[in-house]
């Protein structure tokens, strides 16, 4: 097959995904809870790209460096043991194979991805233009929504249907096209880290801030200032590169870079500390204690219970339904060995980005990301192709590395 033909269904291949991903994220599901996704259009499309991937480009590519073979190998055997261990839970205990199928689909895209997308992906930098144009577009329709007096539009079983605000609610939330404003969130950071990592992509000098604008718009609606205090140090983090390349001609004026996200970062914090004690994280740190235990006690999972259950918790007045922790609602619902498996690819991904290429930048995105994730329950199975996708993006994409120094 000509590469020209390759590319050009590649493209329209990932076009499709970005479309179903960010637009329209229909989900089927056998009763009406977000917490148990079944398929998913995203999931499809990942699944065709995977296929298509391997055979469109598996001959031009070759993995040369060696850690790269050994960091494959390592998260296919993580993956393997996850499925293992899934499957003995599943048949047990959970009665619950979705969620083990849509993440170990997204953990085959990653690594598909790390594999072959360099050989589309520097050859079709449109790709990447089309979607960083997508990431705005559907946050500015989002936005209009909610001014229409929409907090979310659900996409369940077939049906589109759009969730008003109530006014007797004791908050204002913004989901857009997710469930919770916590999971909406984490998608923002995403957009915002994929934006400052391909900043030059766009010749267009306005592009870039006024798109970061429209999304931390975005956080600011949703009412989620954890969100806004980790968009804060992705931006942090860019300060710092661009202050270290300049080291060696060091002027007190580089200084001056790092006074917009110092003074945002204090806003951020006197407007949590107004709402909640940031002292105990709004008592993020009595709940993780108490679902620490609740693990133990159930360390073979409560499967199918997640979501009616509900436990006290010392130090507040509320029951709460979940961990509000990602990795801890893991080991909660499908056992303490699955969850710490689930968690062992994260820290791998994070440990190894980290590895191949130091920047100050990649480590504020992941405390970002690793903030959003540990203080709620922001990331359910619909989203773990697009989150594992914009991994790759983010941290293994070709010339990155060179966008990040410049």
């Amino acid at each position: 097959m000509k590469p020209q033909t390759k590319n050009k269904i590649s493209f329209l291949l990932y076009s499709y995904f970005f479309l179903i991903a960010l637009f329209y994220p229909m989900q089927y599901v056998s009763f009406d809870s977000a917490y148990y996704t079944e398929f998913t259009f995203a999931g499809l499309f990942a699944g065709l790209l995977i296929l298509w991937t391997v055979f469109a480009y598996h001959r031009p590519v070759r993995l040369t460096d060696p850690s790269d073979r050994r960091f494959c190998c390592w998260i296919l055997v993580l993956l393997v043991l996850y499925n293992l261990f899934s499957l003995y839970i599943n048949f047990t205990h959970s009665r619950w194979l979705w969620e083990q199928f849509n993440f170990s689909l997204a953990v085959l895209f990653f690594i598909v991805l790390l594999i072959h997308g360099a050989a589309f992906f520097r050859q079709e930098p449109l790709a990447v233009s089309v979607l960083l144009v997508f990431q705005v577009v559907t946050t500015i329709l989002g936005i209009v929504v909610y001014y229409l007096g929409y907090t979310s539009v659900s996409f369940i079983n077939g049906m589109v249907i759009p969730v008003a605000k109530d006014p007797k609610y004791y908050e204002t939330r913004f989901s857009w096209i997710y469930y919770h404003k916590s999971q909406y969130c984490f998608v923002l950071l995403l957009f915002i880290a994929f934006s400052v990592i391909c900043r030059k992509q766009f010749k267009n000098k306005w592009f870039f801030p006024v798109s970061n604008l429209v999304f931390l718009f975005g956080i600011v609606i949703s009412h989620t200032y954890t969100a806004l205090f980790a968009a804060v140090l992705i931006y942090a983090g860019l300060a710092l590169d661009a202050l270290r390349s300049k080291l060696r001609t060091l002027n007190k004026k580089y200084f001056l870079l790092l006074i917009p996200p110092v003074i945002l970062l204090a806003f951020v914090i006197w407007r949590m500390s107004r709402e909640r004690n940031i002292w105990t994280l709004g008592s993020r740190t009595y709940i993780w204690a108490e679902g620490i235990r609740q693990i133990l006690k159930n360390p073979l999972g409560i499967g199918t219970g997640f979501g009616p259950a509900k436990f006290s918790v010392p130090g507040i007045s509320f029951q709460v339904y979940n961990c509000h922790n990602v990795f801890l609602n893991e080991m909660w619902r499908f056992s303490l060995p699955v969850g710490l498996l689930f968690t062992l690819i994260f820290v791998s991904i994070l440990i190894y980005s980290l590895k191949k290429k130091f920047f100050f930048l990649h480590i504020g995105i992941w405390i970002a990301f690793l903030i959003s994730l540990g203080m709620d329950y922001s990331l359910l199975g619909r989203e773990f192709t697009l989150t594992f996708f914009y991994f790759y993006m983010i941290f293994f994409l070709p010339n990155t590395k060179e966008q990040i120094s410049d």
